[in-house]
């Protein structure tokens, strides 16, 4: 991913958010769907809607169809203006910065806490 334009994450059922994650890490401006945990990982700016469609539309959730042309525009839309507003360097340091939140460290301080918390109270 590194050296990557953009990353764009059109996946509608991720359960941990991680390859935005990765992509930021990197540099890569991230451009992902407004679902489930991808809305917690990555920053608003860098949030498409969830294309949630009729089957008739089609949509990426059901092999072999594809994402409607309406959502691709926006997704191409969204790229331009972030690239445009915000200038590529601009936009790949905000996705390093970002990215840097979600450190190991960050992830077990809170669980650490709570666990210290409950130990000491069983005590």
């Amino acid at each position: 991913m590194g050296g990557s334009l953009a990353f764009i994450y059109t996946s509608s059922y991720e359960g941990q958010g991680l390859p935005p994650i990765e992509a930021m890490t990197t540099g890569a401006p991230v451009l992902a769907f407004d679902n489930s945990a991808v809305r917690e990982m990555v920053p608003p700016e860098m949030l498409v809607a969830d294309p949630e469609v009729d089957d008739d539309e089609g949509f990426c959730k059901f092999p072999g169809k594809r994402l409607p042309q309406t959502t691709l525009d926006e997704v191409i839309d969204r790229l331009r203006e972030l690239l445009i507003r915000n200038s590529w360097e601009l936009a790949s340091k905000a996705a390093v910065a970002h990215a840097g939140r979600f450190t190991a460290e960050a992830f077990d301080a809170p669980i650490l806490a709570v666990y210290k918390n409950i130990s000491g109270e069983l005590r």
